[in-house]
């Protein structure tokens, strides 16, 4: 059983977490956790080369769950730290927290894979509402770059907008240089997703559903309140994230024991995605094209 990340973060604990403490070994699982670059993973679900990938949602994915090559997103990772989100140079805001509509020309604006991720569409919006309702998700200058190199151009000033995470995001607030857009990305998102292809969907759905039940169970008897302040799950996130102790009792990520699947995150991404010609097809794609909910609903028989 093997399962495919982009990087190892915070929001995928549940996996750590599962492993660590013998989860999955309930469930007769033996799990392999592999660290795979993003564009790569549904390509591997595909193929079968992984039963379990952290899928982002770009217009790679979305290209693929169109062309129905048998992946679906069927878990959600984490609920945000309310602390990520949509930070900006103070400089570019008025006494009101508007941005000046002069001061949205050639921004420079940073995440992790530049314009392809559907938290730019949340950027749009909020610059549309809060001084220049002529922008475009096509107007910034895209700078693809680790939370950590972001985190150094605003510092610095070489980076105007960026989509940023703890501890990158406490960084830059205590330095003084920026502010979070708190209006900008409404509470309960999520922005990446457990996906399945054939070999778990098709093939052996029977696994699958350990593994759902597995990560259900993590949630609910390990990673609710307090978790931050268990000193064995915090050992756990310490060594598998590389993060000092502190960090790691300072996360503010929530994770939800019925693994409610939500949509409004892939709405928006399908619409900017859309706006900057990244998709091959016209029409929004249906839910049940882009999730698989049958494992969650048989986890939670109706809905309870």
């Amino acid at each position: 059983m093997t399962f495919g990340v982009p990087q190892m973060l915070a929001s995928l604990a549940t996996l750590f977490v599962a492993d660590s403490m013998g989860e999955f070994k309930k469930e007769n699982l033996n799990v392999e956790i592999e660290t795979v670059p993003p564009d790569s993973i549904p390509l591997m679900l595909e193929k079968g080369e992984l039963d379990v990938g952290v899928i982002s949602v770009t217009p790679n994915v979305l290209n693929m769950l169109n062309e129905d090559m048998g992946i679906r997103i069927t878990m959600p990772t984490a609920i945000d730290d309310p602390r990520s989100g949509w930070y900006i140079n103070k400089s570019l805001l008025d006494a009101d927290g508007n941005i000046e509509s002069s001061g949205t020309s050639g921004l420079s604006v940073a995440t992790y894979v530049g314009d392809k991720t559907g938290v730019v569409g949340y950027f749009t919006e909020w610059v549309q509402t809060h001084g220049d309702p002529e922008f475009q998700a096509t107007d910034p200058e895209y700078k693809q770059l680790p939370q950590a190199n972001s985190m150094v151009g605003m510092q610095n000033g070489s980076v105007d907008a960026a989509y940023l995470s703890p501890p990158f995001s406490q960084e830059v607030t205590k330095s003084g240089c920026c502010v979070q857009l708190e209006d900008a990305i409404p509470e309960g998102m999520g922005t990446a997703f457990y996906g399945f292809g054939p070999n778990l969907r098709t093939e052996r759905p029977d696994v699958g559903q350990a593994v759902v039940r597995a990560m259900a169970r993590t949630n609910a008897e390990h990673l609710q309140d307090g978790y931050t302040e268990d000193t064995e799950i915090v050992d756990i996130l310490v060594s598998e994230l590389s993060m000092p102790t502190e960090v790691v009792e300072n996360l503010g990520y929530t994770f939800d024991p019925k693994l409610t699947l939500r949509t409004g995150y892939l709405d928006v991404s399908q619409e900017h995605f859309m706006s900057i010609g990244m998709l091959r097809y016209s029409d929004p794609l249906s839910d049940e094209v882009i999730f698989d909910r049958s494992f969650v609903d048989r986890l939670n028989p109706g809905g309870e």
